[in-house]
């Protein structure tokens, strides 16, 4: 009964560190963000707004775009590495 009260309390001690459900709540945070953009694009279909559509979609591409240049910045600095070190 011991033993089984300490593994409880060291399981949520380790949810309350490791930050619990964080993937639930990207997950929500992700559905939202969709939701907000077929949400205005469907407002742009409908002659509602007048937004760019460069930045109406932005969310959807600037993400990508960061995540490109950080990958071609991580190449570089590999080549760079391995041209140093003589490999």
């Amino acid at each position: 009964m011991m033993a089984m009260k300490k593994a409880m309390m060291m399981a949520m001690m380790k949810a309350v560190c490791t930050g619990g459900n964080m993937e639930i709540i990207d997950r929500i945070v992700d559905i939202v963000i969709c939701l907000i953009t077929i949400t205005v694009i469907v407002l742009k279909i409908c002659g509602i707004i007048t937004i760019s559509w460069l930045w109406l979609l932005a969310p959807l591409w600037i993400p990508f775009g960061i995540g490109l240049v950080m990958a071609v910045i991580f190449i570089v600095l590999y080549f760079i590495e391995s041209y140093i070190k003589g490999e």
